[in-house]
């Protein structure tokens, strides 16, 4: 059966809002969606990329274990039933090998029995008309559950590897989506995932290395389940190797919480810990939406300790920047810098709340 064209349209804007990369733009601007990419994150663990994502009710943190040598992020959250629908995650950050692989942590939380059917995709080659020069040339793909456990992984998305959550073919209803890569040597996998954490992981085939994309997008609007938090970690540097998370919300209002992690990450072991963070969320448009320093006060000088503190996220170093608000639907991005266009490591971790 053929996708309705409205239906296969509306995925084609999504995914060009989220591959729509070239620069990112200087300390102060919005972000330009006509000239510019959901971008940033990459995470790190001392054994090449293992990553699990604890939800973890009324509990937030990260951070790095360093007796079994893997990165571990506990994110706590509170959820009830989202009236808008968060559609699609991506992340850009280069993609190194060992330590510096890409990792997008994400959450799907629902009822008993429910499924959240996503297309996560590793894109690289197709990054070099968009002005990306150091574009990864062939990107791999694996999906972790909490327990570490690989359970789906790809290499070039035409090729289906079969395995753990994928039990057949799976080109043709990639192809099929709206939502395929544009260069044969990028991944992709469809996966219908119970709720629970989940990591997308992305590295270089051979330990190449270079720039790339992890997205992840809703294919099932209707299912009770929903995308419910991510969370990112990578070195961020000066200009334009800051860190963003990028997503999309439709159909109605999301409460969010978005907090940018730094020194607190230096009790996890992390030596190079970003010692002061900032954060902006800017629109589709480009336009600043919120902006924040320290998150116990706002920019124009009044209290939101109280706020935070009430939704039980609070960043535990008063230097760490947060806010929470309400937003429309549409498309945002969360920008975090250190202070002053410093360099460290850093976690960004986006709450979506009722």
């Amino acid at each position: 059966m053929k996708t309705p064209f409205a239906k296969r349209s509306g995925r084609f804007l999504i995914a060009s809002f989220a591959l729509a990369l070239a620069l990112i733009p200087e300390k102060g601007r919005g972000l330009d969606l006509t000239s510019s990419v959901i971008a940033g994150g990459g995470g790190s663990s001392t054994d090449g990329g293992n990553v699990t994502m604890d939800a973890t009710m009324g509990q937030a943190a990260a951070g790095e274990n360093l007796s079994s040598g893997q990165f571990s992020m506990q994110v706590g959250f509170w959820f009830t039933a989202i009236p808008g629908l968060v559609a699609n995650v991506s992340t850009r950050l280069p993609v190194g090998t060992d330590d510096n692989v890409l990792i997008e942590g994400f959450i799907v939380q629902g009822p008993a029995g429910s499924a959240k059917k996503i297309i996560v995709r590793a894109i690289g080659p197709s990054l070099l008309p968009f002005g990306i020069t150091d574009a990864l040339a062939n990107p791999t793909l694996e999906i972790h559950d909490a327990s570490n456990a690989i359970v789906a992984s790809n290499d070039d998305w035409r090729v289906t590897q079969p395995g753990g959550l994928i039990t057949a073919d799976q080109s043709a209803d990639i192809a099929a989506s709206g939502l395929a890569p544009s260069n044969d040597l990028e991944s992709a996998i469809i996966a219908n995932l119970a709720p629970g954490s989940y990591t997308a992981v992305v590295r270089g085939l051979g330990n190449t290395v270079g720039t790339g994309v992890v997205d992840a997008f809703d294919l099932s609007a209707s299912s009770p389940a929903q995308l419910a938090n991510i969370a990112t970690r990578g070195l961020i540097q000066p200009g334009d190797k800051l860190m963003i998370a990028g997503f999309i919300i439709q159909n109605g209002p999301v409460q969010t919480v978005v907090r940018a992690i730094g020194p607190s990450l230096s009790a996890f072991g992390i030596t190079n810990a970003l010692a002061d963070t900032t954060l902006q969320l800017t629109d589709g448009n480009g336009a600043l939406v919120v902006e924040n320093d320290d998150w116990k006060i706002r920019t124009d000088g009044s209290s939101q300790q109280a706020e935070l503190e009430a939704t039980g996220l609070q960043p535990t170093n008063d230097l760490e920047a947060a806010f929470v608000t309400t937003l429309q639907p549409g498309q945002y991005t969360a920008q975090v810098r250190g202070k002053p266009e410093t360099t460290g490591i850093g976690v960004v971790q986006v709450y979506f709340l009722q």
